[in-house]
């Protein structure tokens, strides 16, 4: 199916709406996917205008917040099963984070040492090193990402 320019420039004049709709959604600007949302969002509006020139801006609003949601669950199932559990680790795996050890920063060598090899929860960590609870998180995603690439290649 074809979309007209027009749908593309009203959808991209009204793209408030559809950063209006991903915040809405819970999606923080410093997320890694927030600008494909946003793109996504902006077409998802040019398709909708295609098909229907009737659509309310209210319904375009919801069907952009509950797609971004949709996406961001997929996304942390996906996540949830490349998890980070110190329980599958093979004996090999511990020589090759021993290598990767001189590469961390002090707060990645924080989570891993305290709360994926230790019992630690995020927030008792967030509370013992100052920092925010979201940025431990973002830590732990990055180094747990680090972690995979590692074990993998």
């Amino acid at each position: 199916m074809s979309i007209e320019e027009k749908n593309w420039q009203t959808a991209w004049q009204n793209r408030g709406l559809v950063y209006g709709a991903i915040k809405q959604a819970g999606v923080n600007r410093q997320d890694p996917d927030y600008e494909d949302l946003i793109q996504a969002g902006i077409m998802q509006y040019a398709k909708i205008l295609a098909n229907d020139h009737k659509i309310t801006n209210g319904w375009i609003f919801q069907k952009v917040k509950w797609s971004s949601i949709d996406f961001l669950r997929r996304r942390n199932k996906t996540w949830e099963d490349l998890s980070c559990d110190s329980s599958k680790l093979r004996s090999s795996d511990y020589l090759t984070i021993e290598a990767l050890l001189p590469q961390l920063s002090a707060l990645e060598l924080i989570i891993l040492r305290r709360h994926l090899l230790g019992p630690e929860n995020l927030s008792d960590l967030a509370a013992a090193t100052g920092r925010s609870y979201r940025t431990i998180k973002r830590t732990k995603a990055n180094l747990c990402r680090r972690l995979r690439s590692s074990l993998t290649s």
